[in-house]
């Protein structure tokens, strides 16, 4: 059954957990997609039962819309529409042959999109035919274009199936599987008809039926009640999360099976992957409880981008300092409410695990402050340790923030680098300064300030004897990495005695104060390494290799 027995039913899901919550998000968003009627109100959203009517549409027609224009269907579609031979097959076009075997031949024969052959036509060597009769040199060139725009046409005409195959391997397996349309033995089926089948059919069948006086349970998510056991969904383990379920399914308690989902649950947490941005195999979704408002507008601004930026890194950021934003506008309107309860859900496929961050008022602060130098960091390459290892430097970054921790260790690390490969110190220069507002008030920057003009000084000083600036370096920076203040000292004094310059009197606050030593010592060796870096100078390539 796919249609309710009354128009009256309204259906009100409720925030909870973190991936609960994805769901919920996920869920509006395809329905606003859908130009469905879907309300948001304090803690939940609530619709009209009759928008899940052809909600298998809606579902699949949301991920082809965002994320559909990096597709094979969309990327062939173009270039055939932009090749007059097409319309024209009396004037063939040898070089459009090429480009077409050279820019599709693999893509076609991927196994995803051969299995979507099999369900439009039953035979998932379809288009390997057509392909095989242009890629054969004895086969004339106006034949060659006329199944080039077969191709073409089997693929204007199919666009659902294409662009559902796509996106259900590219994106949303990477929140789910094993199930539905996902799971191996459904490959060969129509995935609008599966996933109508498993996820919204049960929700109609559910709404539709009359409760009962003596009630099976109750869903574990929303309390909702169930008349039956078949009304509920056994087990989350399809889902990917940090929670092993697989492993409770068979666990009672209270006679009741612990993990049993109502079909309007488990319709939300199918959602999921609509809830995420999905950039490259990597996810992003910003849990807030606070209120449904707000989850939406802090997860507005990575959505409304996503189809223009290539780096999951500038859509993070981007995502900040929209959240910054709106905590101003929080400030301005006096509305008084924390911010340490919004966390930063990350999922990376490579690695297959989410990744769970708190966005804290100092996390904001450090970001906020430091909008100059992050923006810098999110532009470069990752950075080469050596010819196997790299480094994402912005994540590197912003991962230790989370952590609290100081970023002296990469300053360290950037400096070696540059003096080793006798680069410019810029990129040690800009993770210092978003270090000092990490440390925030307890290092004057003035100070600071004046520590890198003193390394300058005896830079300058050293203008004959350029050959033993790296050695000097070196030894400041290994005593830097040891903490080893009396090291240190001996170095720079001795080094001002070599030149006859007045040892700074800065250098000797340091004498009995690590935290000092550290951000005086780094704004030593940062000016006598090299200069400050500068984003509006003219730019080389920020690869280090």
């Amino acid at each position: 059954m796919s249609e309710l027995n009354n128009d009256n039913k309204r259906v009100r899901i409720e925030i909870k957990d973190w991936l609960f919550n994805a769901g919920i998000l996920g869920l509006y968003r395809i329905l606003k997609n859908a130009e469905k009627e879907v309300l948001y109100k304090d803690n939940y959203i609530e619709c009209d039962a009759a928008g899940f009517e052809g909600f298998e549409k809606s579902f699949f027609d949301y991920f082809s819309n965002v994320y559909g224009k990096d597709g094979l269907w969309h990327r062939l579609t173009e270039f055939c529409k932009a090749d007059p031979a097409l319309d024209n097959i009396a004037e063939p076009n040898a070089e459009k042959i090429k480009d077409f075997i050279k820019g599709f031949d693999k893509d076609l024969g991927m196994a995803s999109y051969c299995s979507a052959y099999e369900i439009i036509t039953g035979d998932k060597d379809f288009i390997k035919n057509k392909l095989k009769v242009i890629k054969d040199k004895a086969t004339p060139d106006p034949e060659k274009l006329e199944k080039m725009k077969e191709i073409y046409s089997f693929f204007v005409a199919n666009k659902n199936i294409i662009e559902a195959k796509y996106v259900s391997y590219t994106v949303i397996n990477n929140y789910w599987e094993g199930v539905s349309f996902l799971n191996k033995q459904q490959v060969k089926l129509n995935m609008f008809d599966v996933y109508k089948r498993d996820f919204v059919e049960p929700v109609f069948s559910y709404l539709n039926a009359e409760q009962k006086k003596v009630p099976f349970g109750n869903c574990l998510i929303c309390n909702r009640v169930l008349n039956k056991k078949a009304d509920g969904a056994e087990g989350l383990s399809w889902l990917k999360m940090d929670l092993d379920s697989a492993r409770k399914t068979s666990v009672y308690w209270n006679h009741q099976p612990d993990i049993i989902v109502c079909p309007v649950c488990n319709l939300v947490y199918s959602c999921v992957p609509a809830g995420f941005v999905t950039l490259r195999r990597k996810g992003l979704f910003i849990n807030d409880n606070s209120g449904m408002e707000k989850l939406i507008r802090i997860n507005n601004a990575a959505e409304e981008r996503v189809k223009d930026i290539e780096k999951m890194e500038a859509l993070e950021e981007l995502t900040y300092y929209h959240i910054i934003n709106l905590v101003r506008e929080m400030r301005e309107a006096n509305i008084k409410r924390e911010v340490d309860n919004i966390q930063v859900i990350k999922f990376d496929k490579e690695k297959d695990a989410y990744t769970f961050n708190l966005l804290s008022k100092q996390v904001i602060s450090v970001i906020e402050n430091s909008k100059k130098e992050l923006d810098a960091l999110v532009k470069l390459y990752d950075v080469f340790l050596d010819s196997k290892n790299k480094i994402n430097l912005y994540a590197e970054v912003i991962e230790r923030i989370y952590r609290n921790m100081d970023l002296y260790p990469l300053v360290g690390l950037l400096l070696g680098l540059a003096m080793r490969k006798k680069k410019k110190n810029g990129f040690a220069d800009l993770v210092f300064k978003i270090n000092m507002n990490f440390i925030g008030g307890q290092m004057s920057e003035k100070k600071i300030q004046v520590m890198k003009q003193m390394g300058m000084k005896l830079k300058k000083g050293y203008k004959d004897e350029q050959n033993k600036i790296p050695g000097i370096a070196y030894r400041l920076l290994n005593n830097l990495k040891t903490k080893n203040i009396n090291g240190f000292m001996d170095v720079a004094i001795n080094c001002h005695m070599h030149i006859g310059q007045e040892v700074p009197t800065l250098l000797v606050e340091c004498i009995d104060n690590v935290e000092r030593f550290q951000a005086y010592g780094y704004a030593f060796l940062l000016g006598f390494t090299g200069e400050e870096y500068n984003p509006e100078a003219k730019k080389e390539n920020p690869k280090v290799d």
